[in-house]
């Protein structure tokens, strides 16, 4: 190990004669300041006296506690307290030392941060490096006021602002100060676990971490808030776990435009026992299914074109599906029927997502108001074309009159 230099064991003064300053006095204050701030006899030892009386060979034992800002004054015996005549002053007098890295914990709140601890600075300046513990979660933008200098921006490396989660209460961070403000050097902040085993709205907290499920026989339902209930920023992402075995179904507020895994329309998504997913919100009230789960359930409807009825009196509502998996049913819990014209029936505007590639399933249709057992086939494209007879598709086999369409309780499934 290299030696170094002996500090000054022992503070001498001298008087304008270049005599010891016996019987001198040594002033000291707060830097820039007329308070009085104690100096101490050794390193644990007792206070001086202030000011402080130099012995006969103008000598005193002067010690500071580090990274404190003093200003001294020396003044002859004869001088008042405080010194109307000093021989000289000189503020901003610090023993400057490298004590820690360690800023503590913080005593602000979220999103503007208070670091309070012994550090080898009294203003900001390149290169500072902090380690510190937030007591919470950042929700977005932040500042951090280091010592009472005041509050500057903590940012990212490329100097934007941090988003939600960035900064995770009781986790450490770590701070350099450069030009006007601090960068977050980012780490790889271990997400929180959030279980909850009854039905829950997704919260705050949740952003960029998980939310488990435990239970074993009872679906629990998590929602997607709006974001005038929750604001979570865009790019915000959820991983959602079913550890037991009942499962998760993830469902949207109203007002929540949510696209499961693979899908053009909205939909809800069921997480089945001991799997995962992930949701990431891609506009102020839209998010995605990111990542698929084991079995998704997709949830929709659509509004089909009708052919085979008078104009203007074909059916009018929507047709529901479910697709769990592959799996995809068709379905209206009310009848949709219209005024016929022809002995064809078929509709279109089919979503993609639920197109079989063949089908020739039976189903129960109306037809001049009763209701028949029929079939429905898909040509590959959009379009369902409805049958009744015994060699569809050779003949629809419709009335081309009275009233025909989809009965109450209509249902159809298929491998899509």
């Amino acid at each position: 190990m290299a030696n170094s230099l002996s500090p000054v064991l022992r503070q001498q003064f001298f008087a304008n004669n270049g005599k010891p300053a016996a019987g001198y006095k040594i002033f000291t204050y707060q830097a820039g300041t007329n308070t009085k701030l104690d100096t101490y006899q050794s390193a644990n030892g007792a206070v001086n006296s202030n000011p402080i009386i130099l012995d006969f060979r103008g000598e005193a034992n002067i010690w500071l506690p580090p990274n404190v800002a003093y200003k001294f004054v020396f003044a002859p015996p004869n001088d008042t307290d405080p010194p109307s005549s000093p021989i000289w002053t000189v503020d901003n007098v610090v023993d400057s030392q490298l004590v820690t890295l360690w800023g503590g914990v913080d005593t602000g709140i979220a999103n503007a941060y208070v670091l309070d601890f012994t550090a080898n600075f009294t203003s900001y300046t390149d290169g500072i490096v902090i380690y510190w513990l937030p007591s919470n979660t950042n929700t977005g933008p932040s500042t951090i006021n280091v010592n009472g200098l005041g509050p500057v921006p903590i940012t990212n490396q490329d100097g934007s602002p941090l988003y939600l989660g960035q900064l995770q209460a009781n986790q450490v961070a770590l701070i350099v100060y450069r030009n006007t403000g601090f960068t977050l050097v980012a780490t790889a902040l271990l997400p929180l676990i959030n279980t909850e085993n009854g039905n829950y709205t997704f919260q705050l907290s949740d952003a960029n971490n998980i939310v488990q499920n435990t239970t074993n026989d009872i679906l629990t339902l998590y929602t997607i808030p709006t974001n005038d209930d929750v604001p979570f920023p865009v790019g915000t992402s959820i991983e959602i776990i079913a550890s037991g075995a009942a499962g998760v179904e993830i469902v949207p507020a109203a007002g929540v435009t949510f696209f499961p895994f693979g899908t053009f329309d909205e939909g809800s998504v069921l997480v089945t026992g001991h799997a995962s997913t992930r949701i990431t919100k891609v506009a102020t009230d839209t998010w995605v299914q990111s990542s698929q789960s084991n079995l998704a359930l997709v949830t929709g409807s659509f509004t089909p074109d009708w052919f085979g009825f008078t104009n203007g009196s074909e059916p009018s509502g929507d047709l529901q599906y479910y697709k769990i998996g592959r799996l995809v049913t068709l379905y209206t819990p009310t009848a949709l029927t219209g005024t016929s014209n022809a002995t064809s029936m078929s509709i279109t505007n089919v979503p993609l997502q639920i197109r079989p590639t063949a089908l020739r399933v039976p189903v129960m249709v109306t037809d001049n108001g009763n209701i028949a057992m029929g079939m429905i086939g898909f040509s590959g494209m959009s379009t369902f074309d409805f049958y009744i007879g015994t060699a569809p598709p050779n003949s629809s086999g419709f009335t081309n009159s009275g009233t025909k369409g989809l009965p109450a309780g209509f249902m159809v499934s298929w491998i899509a």
